[in-house]
């Protein structure tokens, strides 16, 4: 008979719009029952959650994690023997911004393209400005 053990509160920190998922190793004897809260309210498991579980293990996956998700995430197992849980602190950080370096690429190259076919187009305007008085008189 072994009491369940679901070991060290965590804290996560995730970026916006991706997936996490959080394990809680559950070893007891006889198996525990599991209870997934979310700040100390039971978690209603809506579209983008979604539970897992395997003798020992208890993983509460969140897809496309929102602000909204932010919060205290409790995994309880209780048994016969007594009963353990595992807090995990869920902080979602802002989306890092994507620069887009393949656009900005292109950009560059463009602008360059069309300075240089600029002065090639009119050289002979530009270079006459550089040219000595001397050189202009017939």
């Amino acid at each position: 008979i072994v009491p369940p053990s679901v070991g060290e509160d965590e804290s996560i920190y995730i970026e916006e719009g991706k997936d996490v998922t959080l394990t809680c190793n559950a070893k007891s004897n006889p198996q525990g029952q599991t209870t997934w809260y979310k700040d100390n309210t039971i978690l209603t498991l809506q579209d983008h959650y979604q539970v897992y579980q395997t003798s020992e293990t208890f993983q509460l996956s969140i897809k496309k994690v929102q602000k909204s998700d932010n919060g205290t995430y409790t995994c309880e197992v209780k048994s016969s023997c007594g009963d353990s849980s595992k807090d995990f602190h869920l902080i979602v950080e802002d989306k890092k911004p994507v620069f887009p370096k393949e656009a900005v690429i292109a950009a560059i190259v463009v602008v360059a393209l069309t300075v240089l076919f600029g002065i090639v187009a009119q050289k002979e305007k530009i270079f006459k400005c550089f040219k000595k008085p001397s050189e202009t008189a017939l």
